[in-house]
């Protein structure tokens, strides 16, 4: 019998030689023809194996703009300026000084700022007493010489508590005569006996504080701004928020928008520092104020609207006037000179004795530089040669209107006898404030100089204050009223401002007149410049 024969499994089975001659071979007409077709297209896409990707070439290092230069050239002006500013003394500021009003004054409403917002309500106790060991730590980013550091220890002397002072400044020069001045009140005088004081030489604005050894044992989170979630905090594992209870920037904020990377630096220094509910107080120049001096006018409708057009420069309609409407350029269309004349201005100037404000700063080189210097041998160039007979004719700037847009780099020379002749920029207030809440920093407080005096100097504790201070005569009473009156009206202030109401601007006013203020109008008008803000870290 025959035996079956079993069927080959798949491994055993061995395909006929002619199983690939069978195939019908490729045909070259078709392909040509397709390539032809495809001519013109680019070419497929090859898919790169896994480890080819380990073979890109690694990306070419960021070259830093034009507009990253010129902040940080900006910055660097700045300390120039104050490391060449001399340190005068306690005597000449009250004896030689020719602006002492509006110091004091200026003085007054700093001290008035720190009196309202310094403490926040988590350190502050029912009882009124505060625990032993209770510490109020406070972050100076622009300390300059110490000028600031009275007025902390008299806080925390009022206030019975122990204050960990940490200043930062970009004047390597300030920071020096600020440790000198600390040391010798403190050594001489017993001053500043609960106070922790460290100083540290740092841009605030243009580098990061994370940093400084300080922040190690404070806190501090990198991590803020927008699109970014909260981690760990540097110093406070757990916490997304530094450590600091209060962040002053006293005189110094409008030096950051040179350029949007400073301001946002600054910002995300502030927002890194502070703890939640803490609370960030300085003083900046109006921007309403400089455009109101610039435009010439004073809009009675209220406070600027960036999104309305002025009322000057509309119609009954409020549809813009023609000489305020762009035009599109035709091939018959006057040269853009002609064509913005309206437009075209000279830098503007305003001020009296106590100040002085250019808006545009003046352009070129200043007199007597390597740029401008001549000898007399220096032939004539063929232009000013042809000029000769000719008059000067000013350097017109161009006004942008809605003004202050984009909102950094507006800059303008400051002039203060004694303090300040430097090119600084305007911080227009809608943009900071939109700027900040992007940070978590919510608006609590803004006022200008002369509104915070006739709201605040009513108040008991800090019209004895502005006695103190050099700011009014001082009136007659002994030391026991005094105190009486001070923890009455601290209760009167305390409860005015949980109603929501302010003090009598007017009666406050008449009674200062009464009594005397001993702040010239040429002062006042230079306080005005400035307005004093508090935000609060949510």
């Amino acid at each position: 019998m025959e035996r079956k024969r079993k069927r080959p499994i798949k491994t055993s089975r061995v395909s006929t030689p002619d199983a690939f001659a069978r195939r019908s071979p490729p045909q070259q007409s078709q392909r040509s023809s397709r390539n032809s077709a495809d001519e013109g297209k680019p070419p497929e896409r090859k898919f790169k194996r896994p480890s080819a990707l380990k073979r890109t070439p690694a990306p070419r290092p960021i070259e830093p703009t034009p507009k990253a230069a010129t902040g940080a050239a900006g910055q660097k002006s700045v300390a120039d300026h104050y490391n060449c500013m001399p340190e005068r003394g306690r005597a000449w500021r009250h004896a030689g000084s020719t602006i002492p009003g509006l110091r004091n004054f200026n003085n007054w409403v700093k001290s008035t700022l720190i009196t309202k917002f310094a403490m926040p309500p988590w350190l502050m106790p029912d009882s009124g007493v505060f625990p032993p060991g209770t510490k109020l730590r406070v972050l100076d980013m622009a300390c300059g010489k110490g000028g600031d550091l009275g007025k902390w220890e008299k806080s925390s002397t009022s206030l019975r508590v122990h204050v960990h002072y940490v200043g930062c400044d970009i004047a390597e020069v300030s920071i020096q005569q600020a440790q000198a001045r600390y040391l010798e009140a403190r050594n001489s005088r017993r001053h500043y006996q609960h106070m922790t004081v460290e100083f540290y030489h740092k841009d605030s604005f243009g580098k990061s504080l994370n940093d400084l050894p300080v922040i190690r044992t404070v806190g501090f989170d990198p991590h803020v701004g927008p699109n970014t979630r909260p981690v760990t905090a540097l110093g406070n594992p757990g916490i997304g928020y530094g450590g600091f209870d209060v962040v002053s920037c006293m005189f110094a904020l409008h030096y950051s928008f040179v350029d949007e990377d400073h301001a946002r630096g600054m910002l995300a220094n502030v927002a890194g520092s502070l703890r939640k509910g803490g609370r960030f107080i300085g003083t900046v120049p109006s921007s309403d104020f400089i455009r109101q001096k610039i435009t010439g006018r004073k809009d009675p409708k209220g406070p600027w609207n960036p999104e309305v057009f002025s009322p000057d420069i509309t119609d009954e309609n409020g549809n813009l006037l023609p000489c305020f409407v762009k035009k599109r350029k035709t091939s018959d269309s006057p040269p853009e000179e002609e064509q913005h004349e309206e437009e075209e201005m000279e830098p503007i100037s305003w001020g009296n004795s106590c100040y002085r404000v250019t808006y545009p700063p003046p352009m070129g080189p200043r007199q007597g530089s390597a740029e401008t210097a001549k000898t007399e041998n220096d032939p004539p160039k063929r232009e000013e040669a042809a000029q000769a007979d000719d008059p000067p004719k000013p350097k017109k700037r161009r006004l942008k209107l809605p003004l202050f847009r984009p909102p950094f780099g507006h800059a303008y020379h400051y002039y203060m006898p004694e303090a300040v002749d430097a090119i600084e920029y305007v911080v227009p207030w809608p943009a900071f404030r939109s700027l900040a809440l992007q940070y978590g920093l919510d608006l609590q407080y803004q006022k200008d100089f002369l509104d915070i005096w006739k709201q605040e100097g009513g108040y008991r504790d800090l019209e004895i204050l502005a006695e103190r201070m050099g700011v009014v005569e001082r009136k007659g009473r002994d030391r026991g009223e005094r105190g009486g009156d001070r923890d009455r009206d601290r209760g009167d202030r305390e409860r005015r401002d949980a109603e929501g109401k302010d003090a009598e601007g007017e009666d406050k006013a008449r009674e200062a007149e009464e009594r005397g203020l001993l702040v010239s109008d040429e002062e006042l008008e230079a306080a005005s410049f400035y307005k004093a803000f508090c935000f609060v870290r949510i």
